[in-house]
């Protein structure tokens, strides 16, 4: 019970603010996904390319989880008969889980839809809740217009940066950074304590290792960014500021001695949470035969200036850069502009020293210049320099003008709405033929593992897939070279992983034990791709495209349209 009427004024007016933290979340998430303007029965957010892969995701955890199995077990609906290895891709496990919960009450359509809007929620409502403690926490200035205004521009630079928006449209579990407002916080609260040798409780620690486990659960490629800058600035930090090894190994052993118990406790529990989501990638990373792809992306120094132009035609016109998500390196014009006023008037000349070695290394890990062992997309390195930029506005004094802080705010939320979120139209019609088809089987030609198109098969149906697209850690060696003496291996292109040049040598291969596998599998439909990437009128699919011919006639037109053509086979 409150003991007088100022205490209960606090709370409803903490209640307020919290709601209107909720309220601006929810009518930026709308505003950003364009959600209310979506199908969202037929319409799938993003490019259409990786949202079909982890619309997939979200549907095969699904159906683990009511099936009692554990929810990253692999199954044979792609790479029919090898099946895959689910715990190898599972990267984004908050938002593949949260779809699978949610497929079990709407279409996984419709699910993956909602992910995405509650992705932008969560980013934007925990980077509020947590900078504003940031704030209150430093400056003690909490409950006030000017800290509000602080909280909700820096929010929205960070949880809504160029970056963020871009992954919106294919890669949500990198979309997910609200993970990172709340470590920040809770690692503040727990150096401070460390510092100052103040007691520490168990409580403590157990935030701290929740927020590296929320930042884990959006990507655990964020785990090793963290872990690569933390020791690298670590490092450079003890230089400049010159820390002797007396408080170095003074802190260290305040860390794990202040509260021995608490510490392992809640170690224990990140290492339970940790290996129940991500033991696929532990078991991955101690085997000699895997190595992590090359990052193709060229840098350009633009696209560290500039949005890049896959934000929008509005960007286009202003980036020359190649146009792609993973040339993402800016964090915004606004942004940058602000950032220059704000690194000129910082006086102590160790952290201008310190910001300006972070921003030296930033661009050249933006330029895909600087390599990062185990982090093979440098460039996605700019989620912690948009970081760096948010917390240094909110904790600016740019604010005390409520002028100046609301044309901030504006100009920040106009540049978000020059951003594109993608929809994409899902080819439902040929989902809706497919469930009506007999078999449990599809063939697609041609055969591969780089379109996603043929992914919307299984997302419509409950059937299997002699291929499909997945992450590149699904297409294991092993997998390669069962396909690639498979009686499908016929019909592949020239340009596959799969592809050994001895496969057409014999081009008069026994038709029988072709249509012996066929039925052996219960393939009763081939779907011929026409009009995408790859499809069998390419030159590079001549054999594929060979092969067909010499099936056709065993093959029933079902329907055909501009893309594509469903055939039954006939019985024999």
């Amino acid at each position: 019970m409150y003991t007088n009427i100022g205490e209960q004024r606090n709370f409803l007016k903490r209640h307020i603010l919290m709601i209107k933290k909720i309220l601006i979340s929810l009518i930026l998430a709308m505003l950003i996904t364009k959600l209310p303007f979506v199908d969202i029965n037929t319409e799938l957010l993003g490019d259409g390319g990786d949202s079909a892969q982890f619309a997939l995701h979200m549907d095969m955890a699904g159906d683990n989880i009511q099936e009692g199995k554990y929810f990253f077990t692999g199954n044979t609906r792609l790479h029919f008969p090898y099946g895959f290895d689910f715990t190898r891709t599972n990267d984004g496990a908050f938002a593949i889980l949260l779809g699978a919960v949610l497929s079990m009450f709407f279409p996984i359509i419709v699910s993956y839809n909602l992910v995405i809007l509650a992705i932008v929620f969560l980013n934007l409502l925990l980077s509020f809740i947590f900078f504003e403690k940031i704030r209150t926490a430093i400056k003690d200035d909490s409950e006030t217009p000017e800290t509000f205004l602080a909280v909700i521009s820096a929010g929205i630079a960070f949880a809504l940066s160029p970056f963020v928006v871009a992954r919106l449209n294919g890669h949500p579990s990198l979309a997910f950074v609200g993970g990172f407002p709340a470590l920040v916080y809770w690692s503040y609260a727990l150096i401070s304590k460390i510092t100052s040798e103040e007691k520490t409780n168990a409580w403590d620690y157990a935030k701290f290792f929740t927020g590296l486990m929320l930042v884990s659960l959006g990507s655990i490629q964020y785990l090793i960014l963290l872990l690569w800058v933390s020791v690298i600035f670590s490092t450079i930090y003890v230089v400049i500021y010159r820390i002797s090894v007396e408080r170095i190994f003074s802190a260290v052993k305040y860390f794990l001695f202040s509260n021995v118990v608490g510490l392992l406790l809640s170690f224990l529990m990140f290492t339970v949470v940790f290996t129940a989501f991500f033991k696929g990638y532990v078991v991955t990373f101690f085997e000699e035969n895997v190595s992590l792809p090359t990052f193709p992306y060229t840098g350009s120094v633009y696209d560290l200036f500039l949005p890049n132009g896959y934000l929008g035609k509005f960007w286009r016109n202003l980036n020359p850069s190649t146009i792609g998500i993973e040339h993402i390196a800016s964090i915004g014009v606004i942004e940058l502009v602000i950032f220059f006023i704000l690194f000129v008037r910082i006086k102590n000349r160790n952290l201008r020293i310190l910001i300006t070695i972070f921003c030296v290394l930033f661009s050249a890990a933006g330029t895909n210049v600087l390599k990062i062992p185990l982090y093979t997309e440098p460039p996605r390195s700019v989620v912690l320099a948009t970081l760096l930029f948010a917390v240094m506005l909110l904790l600016s004094d740019l604010f005390k003008k409520k002028t100046l802080g609301f044309l901030i705010l504006s100009l920040i939320l106009l540049e978000r709405l020059t951003f594109t979120v993608y929809s994409t139209e899902t080819p439902y019609r040929l989902g809706e033929t497919m469930q009506e088809l007999p078999g449990s089987t599809v063939l697609v030609i041609p055969v591969t593992t780089r379109d996603a198109f043929r992914n919307y098969i299984l997302l419509y149906t409950s059937k299997s897939l002699y291929d499909g697209h997945m992450h590149h850690m699904a297409n294991t060696t092993d997998f390669y070279k069962k396909l690639a003496v498979s009686p499908i291996a016929r019909f592949t292109c020239v340009f596959e992983e799969i592809y050994i040049r001895d496969i057409y040598k014999d081009p008069a291969s026994d038709p029988e034990v072709f249509w012996e596998y066929m039925e052996l599998n219960d393939t009763r439909v081939v779907v011929v791709i026409k009009d995408r990437y790859p499809n069998i009128n390419m030159s590079e699919c001549v054999y594929a495209r060979q092969n067909l011919e010499a099936i056709i006639s065993e093959l029933e037109l079902v329907e055909s349209t501009q893309i594509y053509d469903i055939y039954l086979i006939k019985k024999r």
